[in-house]
């Protein structure tokens, strides 16, 4: 999400906000779907 934000990399062709919103809700979403496999993981030993 940084290197496609970032107009000095991609240009014109940046992510708009609502792409960005989308990709970091996406990147949030992924990263508390595997702290809680951990934890289940954990927990069940």
């Amino acid at each position: 999400m940084l290197l496609t934000s970032d107009p000095k990399i991609m240009g014109k062709r940046v992510n708009g906000r609502s792409l960005r919103l989308l990709g970091w809700t996406t990147a949030a979403v992924m990263a508390v779907a595997a702290v809680a496999m951990m934890a289940t993981t954990i927990e069940s030993r």
